[in-house]
């Protein structure tokens, strides 16, 4: 579910970065801004470049963000920020419990929220939007996969505005 790309040029400095696999861990009981290295999508490889970092907040309420949340984006806003000309995507998703109009709201305010935090640690060039249920990375017809679905993408590019989900 949570993919991760080092940047190869771009954003200055790259503190912080490594393109080393981390060490798995279990000490979380949900993946919250996990990085790990992922394939790359084929939009990335027609682009050729790897230049985006994708990290995943998973099951995000549309109102708030836990404690260990906005530690995680905390350290995550520092690093973008030790960065040069990079561009930030940040996309809510949902599950398909509800409407798809609903549920777009829903994935938006996510998105936003996220976003808005960012913004207020001092992050530049954020563009927020919303997938509704779209884009599932696990099934519906469980609790634990719609938690996976229920997700914030922040995808930070050194290859301009990116959103895998539009051409």
């Amino acid at each position: 579910m949570v993919l991760a790309m080092a940047l190869l040029t771009g954003c200055g400095s790259q503190k912080g970065l490594s393109n080393k696999t981390p060490e798995p861990t279990n000490t979380t009981p949900k993946p919250v801004v996990v990085t790990v290295p992922a394939k790359k999508t084929t939009l990335l490889e027609n682009t050729r470049t790897n230049g985006v970092m994708t990290y995943t907040l998973s099951d995000v309420d549309s109102k708030t963000l836990t404690k260990e949340e906005t530690r995680q984006l905390d350290a995550l806003a520092k690093e973008i920020k030790a960065m040069d000309v990079c561009h930030v995507s940040v996309i809510g998703h949902a599950d398909n419990i509800g409407t798809s109009d609903v549920n777009q709201a829903v994935s938006v305010k996510r998105a936003r929220l996220v976003g808005d935090y960012l913004k207020n640690k001092g992050v530049a060039n954020i563009t927020t939007s919303g997938e509704s249920y779209n884009h599932p990375v696990a099934g519906n017809e469980t609790a634990a996969g719609r938690a996976k679905n229920r997700r914030v993408e922040i995808f930070v590019s050194t290859i301009g505005k990116y959103n895998p989900y539009k051409n």
